[in-house]
């Protein structure tokens, strides 16, 4: 209720309000008296202005004045002018009836109309207008350039270039300006005057201005000398000399002096006919004056030529091949010049071949005089090679003759990069020391030589007889006729050869040729067999005592031995001082003979029976009661001395064959060796038993099988027995929340 009462009051309040201000209006119109009369505007007279450039002229400022009967002082907005540019442009400043409108106009070049209207505030207006016209009156001016004075370059003057006069215009900017004269023509020697003019395109002249181009002549004439200047000549010098002055006013004079002498003006040419060195000082002058710097030439007549001296003939040692590096000087001597230059062909310090070259040298004189002389140079080579001849050679025998690569020696020569090497060396190398010698040969001839050395040794070679079949890898024999050791006939120790079997031992001397009795094919795979089997070696050293001889010999072979071999058979100390005689069997059972035995008979030393024997053949099979057992011990015989003096033990003189002697070889048969960390418990070395299975820990009731525990109640490996029991728990759970459930429905029930 509040509010509507809020409302009604002010609405009541705004129509008062509305009637108040109606009364009021009503009362004004009453009153109030009515202006028909326009303003007076007054402007600037019509006005001239000088243009200033291009665009025109500017106007600083003009007044007007406007007066009102009602309105005043007048409102300066209601106040406008303007042009056909400038429009509605109001005053900038005013006092009382004054008004300035300072806008800087700018007006073009002819007459602009300025238009100016007032309206008061009853709206009644006005208008005057007045005119400003801009004149181009002022003319261009003409700048001309400072031309430095030229240098005539011929007797017409010279072209003189300068910067173009130029014109500028308050309007145009700038003009074409037209001289009598123009940049880059010839101007005359002497002063000339450029006088240049300039019109605007307004028709204003400029104002003519001149200047000043001056062509001088300071250069002096040149004068040319001709003939044979600066030569030397044999038949005398004819000189001249021109003067020449094409930048001036022309050649004066020409003034010269010969050594020194008097001036003299040149008319003709100069003639010199007498040797010697002469000196021409000579200049010119032309016709303003200008006087040439004095010049001066040489020139010399000389009709006596030069001498030339070289060394007498040289002969040089070669220090490489290409020859030898030699020097030499050679000199001249002449009766003008001093120090004459010679040149030699080949030049001193050039490499000269290994030969005899001829130098020729040469000097002349300034003239044309020369001279020449000649020698010669040899070089030859004396030196020999040097060589250094390969190492000595030292090797072990492997044939009777054996190959050996020698090597190759060092050869150096100064004059030849290859000499010719040749040595004396056998193709083939017998067993001891050979001298070789090395000759190098160089390409003149010279030879210097070395020497080298070749060793085949020969090891001698022990064996026991058990194992003579080693002679075999050891090359002991080769074959004396070149076909193979297996079906030779003859075969040849290659070495020293020591056999000891059965206490006793055999030395067969290096060189030493075996052959067969009968005349056939010897085989040696067969006589270096091991043990006392038939045509063994290994019997050679089987023999034994009785009746007062030694009986010894081979089994089934019959041998000839050149040179003789030497033998030291066991019979056994109880015969110490005994003699013997040594006897060998023609036959396998008798035919016992020395023939073919060195020494018939022989002194028991030491137990053993030393002798020389040239054949060998079987020993007779003999029965004997007491066999003496045989030590590893002997000694062997080498070159015919013992060095072996510990001799087997026995006391029986009676020393029986031993047909087979112990075998040293490992056995052939496999030997089964344990079974290493056998872990079955059966005991029989294999780890794969049954008795002690290895197994993991069982279950909780013994029912596990692997290494993890079995379930919680025995029911499987590992921990699946737990399975049930959660599923159990589930279940449980379950039920437990649908009796929650079906509970807390009866309840809302």
């Amino acid at each position: 209720m509040g509010q509507v009462g809020n409302s009604r009051g002010a609405l009541g309040i705004i129509l008062v309000t509305i009637f108040l201000v109606a009364l009021m209006g009503a009362a004004f119109a009453t009153t109030t008296p009515v202006d028909t009369t326009p303003p007076v505007i007054t402007v600037p007279a019509s006005m001239t202005l000088e243009a200033a450039s291009s665009a025109g002229a500017n106007l600083a400022y003009f007044n007007v004045t406007v007066t009102d009967n009602v309105d005043s002082p007048f409102n300066y907005s209601n106040i406008i002018c303007g042009d056909t540019t400038v429009s509605n442009a109001t005053p900038s400043s005013w006092s009382g009836d004054v008004f300035s409108f300072a806008n800087h106009w700018a007006f073009p070049i002819g007459t602009t109309t300025v238009a100016c209207n007032a309206i008061d505030f009853a709206r009644n207006s006005s208008s005057a207008s007045f005119t400003v016209t801009v004149v181009d009156t002022t003319p261009p001016v003409i700048t001309v350039p400072t031309v430095l004075d030229t240098e005539a370059t011929s007797s017409s003057g010279a072209v003189v270039s300068y910067a173009p006069p130029t014109a500028t215009d308050l309007v145009d900017g700038s003009d074409v300006v037209t001289c009598n004269y123009n940049s880059g023509d010839t101007f005359a020697l002497g002063t000339t005057t450029v006088t240049c003019n300039a019109t605007d395109a307004a028709g204003n002249a400029a104002i003519p201005v001149t200047f000043r181009v001056n062509v001088v002549d300071t250069t002096p004439p040149v004068t040319t000398v001709g003939g044979n200047y600066p030569n030397w000549t044999q038949f005398g010098q004819t000189i001249t000399l021109t003067c020449s002055d094409v930048n001036g006013a022309g050649c004066a004079s020409t003034h010269y002096q010969l050594n020194s002498g008097g001036d003299n003006i040149y008319t003709t040419p100069i003639v010199i006919s007498t040797d010697g060195l002469y000196r021409i000082d000579f200049y010119s002058v032309d016709n303003n004056s200008n006087s040439e710097t004095v010049q001066t030439v040489y020139v010399g007549v000389d009709q006596i030529p030069p001498v030339v001296s070289v060394p007498a003939d040289i002969t040089a040692e070669a220090t490489s091949a290409s020859g030898a590096v030699v020097t030499f000087s050679a000199d001249a001597t002449d009766d003008v010049l001093r120090n004459p230059i010679v040149s030699c062909s080949p030049v001193s310090g050039a490499v000269f071949l290994i030969r005899t070259t001829t130098v020729t040298c040469h000097t002349s004189d300034s003239a044309g005089n020369a001279d020449y002389k000649s020698f010669s140079i040899t070089v030859r080579d004396t030196t020999p090679p040097s060589i250094t001849a390969p190492a000595d050679v030292v090797q072990d025998a492997s044939a009777y003759l054996n190959s050996v690569v020698l090597g190759s020696p060092r050869v150096l020569d100064l004059a030849d990069a290859s000499p010719q090497v040749l040595n004396d060396a056998p193709a083939l190398f017998p067993i001891g020391e050979t001298s070789i010698i090395w000759t190098a040969t160089d390409a003149s001839g010279n030879f210097a030589t070395a020497t080298q050395k070749v060793t085949i040794t020969n090891n001698p070679i022990d064996i026991n007889g058990v194992n003579v079949n080693y002679l075999g890898s050891l090359n002991a024999f080769v074959s004396e006729d070149n076909n193979s050791v297996n079906d030779t006939n003859a075969l040849v120790a290659l070495k020293d050869l020591t056999i000891v079997s059965n206490g006793s031992s055999v030395f067969i001397p290096a060189g030493t040729e075996i052959r067969k009795s009968d005349g056939s094919n010897i085989d040696a795979s067969a006589l270096i067999a091991d043990g006392n089997v038939a045509d063994s070696l290994s019997g050679l050293a089987i023999g034994y005592a009785v009746d007062g001889a030694l009986k010894w010999g081979l089994p089934n072979l019959e041998l000839s031995f050149d040179p003789a071999i030497q033998l030291s058979i066991w019979v056994g100390t109880a015969l110490n001082g005994t003699t013997l005689d040594i006897q060998r069997s023609t036959s396998g059972s008798g035919g016992w003979t020395n023939d073919g035995i060195l020494q018939a008979t022989c002194v028991v030393t030491n137990g053993f029976c030393d002798f020389n024997a040239a054949k060998a053949s079987y020993y007779a099979v003999l029965t004997y009661t007491a066999p003496v057992p045989q030590s590893s011990g002997g000694r062997s015989s080498i070159a015919g001395r013992l060095i072996n003096t510990s001799a087997p033990t026995g006391t029986n003189t009676v020393v029986p064959p031993i047909n087979n002697p112990l075998v040293n070889n490992p056995p052939t048969n496999n030997v089964t060796l344990p079974a290493e960390n056998a872990q079955s418990g059966n005991g029989n070395g294999s780890n794969t038993g049954t008795s002690n299975e290895a197994t993991g820990p069982t279950g909780l009731f013994g029912l596990g099988a692997d290494q993890s525990s079995a379930g919680l109640f025995g029911l499987g490996t590992g921990p699946a027995g737990f399975i049930p029991m959660l599923i159990a728990l589930l279940a449980a759970c379950m039920v437990l929340i649908a009796k929650v459930r079906v509970d807390s429905g009866k309840k809302r029930k």
